[in-house]
């Protein structure tokens, strides 16, 4: 004959097992500190054959107020047949700093992009100025969400920090001011 106790003490063993198991899952899937191999893997690939492509592509420089002293400039590269847009250079300047973005589409809901930045201890004017600071950081996007910073360390920042979070933001704030100028 079947113990009812013993029942029912297997079945409180095995829905605290399944809740252990379902909390761990959870637990590890919102504390993922990295993109998934495949997805790099995928944005590696469109950073290349794009790049690779350049020299085939159209392309227009466009100079425009980027709220720096300098000011900054564009130049896009679109798809021959689709239009499409493949590449933004964005490179700002002031008169310590050198900013350069480069944005490597797939389309504008995957990209890469590599920023390099430079920093000076003085304006550019001055004499004897010495560069102070040198940067790389390259940060992956799929389906309009950052999956990867990669610092100028070349430290992969953790995907749930607030750091990674206000990046994320300000890269997409940014977009759309240059997709927006793109348009003009």
């Amino acid at each position: 004959m079947i113990n009812r106790k013993k029942i029912k003490q297997l079945v409180m063993l095995l829905v605290f097992v399944i809740l252990v198991g379902v909390g761990f899952y959870v637990f590890e899937s919102r504390h993922q500190n990295y993109a998934s191999d495949k997805d790099i893997s995928y944005l590696n690939d469109v950073y290349l054959g794009v790049e690779n492509q350049k020299s085939n592509y159209l392309s227009r420089i466009i100079s425009f107020d980027s709220g720096t002293t300098e000011g900054g400039e564009l130049t896009v590269y679109f798809d021959k047949e689709s239009g499409d847009t493949k590449i933004i250079e964005a490179s700002y300047a002031g008169e310590t700093f050198m900013l350069e973005y480069t944005y490597y589409f797939r389309d504008v809901n995957d990209f890469v992009i590599l920023e390099k930045g430079e920093r000076w201890d003085r304006p550019f004017y001055a004499e004897g100025r010495q560069k102070v600071k040198d940067e790389e950081s390259k940060y992956y996007f799929r389906n309009l969400n950052m999956i990867q910073w990669v610092d100028s360390l070349g430290v992969i920042i953790d995907t749930q920090s607030e750091e990674f979070k206000q990046k994320e933001k300000e890269i997409l704030q940014q977009l759309d001011k240059t997709l927006n100028v793109i348009k003009q």
